[in-house]
């Protein structure tokens, strides 16, 4: 099953392929699949979240995957010219840090998840941290520290790959070298969008419509495999 959409503008719906990235891809289908968690929530703008978690996807998380099936093929593929190569990394970090950063922000609009806080020094993250936690006190302190621990890792390193090298060519490739090698792009990728899952559905959480019903964490063997889904909702049951 691939991911299709369709054009508004005519009068007869008629359905046209918009990416050939299946809907058993974990990220595409784990994404997906908050939008049925957002169903349940209290929130008044649900169109807007919902479309914005969509354009999470659609304008950032697949067409990483495109340049992440190219960076695969650097391995098998002989004859791969090296400014193609370079341009496969260029484009899966730029389209990484548009989904962290902008995209995923896209979402929170309107609400009171503010997390603009994690793009900036150290100051206002920290002051940023001590707001939500005033905001939504349910939030777990694992979540804290999960975001916490990222922006000093992982965050730091794609926002040097993407301003310092890619954009601005303010340091050496040295520097950055092994994050032009298949499995660290693999590695970053995975990441980022199991990060993005993890914002969104505590920002979902803080609405839940939690009264006769549960949200489970399916185990990943139990997943169907057309579309594995993290979680499912079920009612509640003493």
């Amino acid at each position: 099953m691939s991911i299709f959409t369709w054009n508004p503008q005519k009068s007869e719906t008629k359905a046209t392929l918009f990416s050939n990235i299946n809907l058993s891809e974990p990220f595409v289908a784990r994404l997906w699949g908050l939008l049925d968690i957002l169903k349940w929530t209290n929130y008044q703008n649900q169109k807007q979240i919902n479309d914005a978690i969509l354009y999470v996807l659609t304008d950032s998380l697949l067409p990483t995957h495109i340049s992440l099936e190219n960076i695969r093929k650097h391995l098998t593929v002989v004859g791969i010219a090296e400014i193609d190569k370079q341009k496969d990394y260029f484009d899966l970090y730029n389209h990484l840090w548009s989904a962290y950063k902008d995209r995923m922000q896209a979402v929170f609009v309107g609400t009171k998840f503010e997390i603009g806080f994690l793009f900036q020094k150290d100051k206002q993250f920290e002051q940023g941290i001590s707001k939500l936690k005033l905001t939504f006190p349910n939030i777990s302190e694992s979540f804290f520290d999960s975001i916490t621990s990222g922006k000093n890792t992982w965050q730091k390193d794609i926002e040097i790959i993407r301003n310092d090298y890619i954009q601005h060519k303010k340091i050496d490739f040295g520097i950055v070298q092994d994050f032009f090698r298949p499995e660290i792009a693999e590695k970053i990728f995975n990441i980022i969008w199991q990060s993005i899952e993890q914002i969104v559905l505590t920002f979902l959480l803080q609405e839940f419509q939690s009264q006769g019903l549960i949200i489970v964490d399916i185990p990943g063997q139990q997943r169907d495999p057309v579309m594995p889904k993290r979680y499912k909702i079920i009612p509640h049951t003493i």
